[in-house]
């Protein structure tokens, strides 16, 4: 898969991969959004909405329309990590690995 800077912010440092199709592909009909976190437990939000665990969301992907979202990782012990995504229709994947809270 190809990475792509499809993100336009990154707010709390952490650690972010997104992959999904290339710039220009265009397909009509929605995007599906995979996300994979580290820890596996954490809480993804979507456009300030409780989705799913981290689990949940690594196996099936959430289907959403295509266009702008923000996503939020969040977890107990870790900084959350925010990201504004634009997707585009088909799949697309983002990692996320959360930095934890110091001691």
């Amino acid at each position: 898969m190809k990475r792509l800077g499809m993100f336009a912010l990154l707010f709390v440092a952490g650690c972010v991969e997104l992959n999904g199709r290339p710039r220009g592909a265009r397909d009509s009909g929605p995007a599906m959004l995979r996300v994979v976190t580290v820890p596996e437990n954490a809480r993804v939000l979507i456009d300030d909405e409780v989705v799913v665990d981290g689990r949940a969301i690594a196996i099936q992907p959430v289907e959403l329309h295509a266009g702008r979202h923000l996503v939020t990782v969040e977890a107990d012990g870790y900084y959350p990590h925010d990201l504004a995504l634009d997707l585009p229709s088909g799949e697309t994947t983002a990692n996320v690995r959360l930095r934890p809270l110091p001691p």
